[in-house]
């Protein structure tokens, strides 16, 4: 099974979620029409950390794998995610340990 314009769209409604981990940060979906696509800018602390887009006339189970990439996780994981099976506190978590997000300094740091 593919990664699909209908994972795409659950996986940027889904961004918008707060975390339960109060310790992670909150992201910030935008979400901008961009000729044939929307692109969905992610924002963590006010910085843009990663974008994908998906586009308008695309059918509802068309491939968009290279947003798994775009997060530096693999399709299956991603539609893992878009499916409610990873939380978003997870989501985070991975962002940050594959530097997509940076980690915030520790006490004392």
């Amino acid at each position: 099974m593919s990664f699909t314009k209908e994972h795409a769209e659950a996986t940027a409604k889904k961004l918008k979620t707060k975390p339960d981990n109060r310790n992670l940060p909150k992201l910030e979906v935008i979400p901008l029409k961009d000729g044939a696509h929307i692109q969905h800018q992610i924002f963590c602390n006010g910085v843009e950390v990663v974008r994908f887009g998906i586009k308008h006339g695309s059918h509802r189970n068309a491939t968009h794998g290279w947003i798994a990439r775009r997060f530096g996780i693999a399709p299956h994981d991603m539609r893992e995610f878009a499916n409610c099976n990873m939380s978003i506190d997870a989501m985070i978590g991975h962002l940050m340990n594959v530097g997509i997000i940076p980690t915030p300094p520790r006490d004392g740091e």
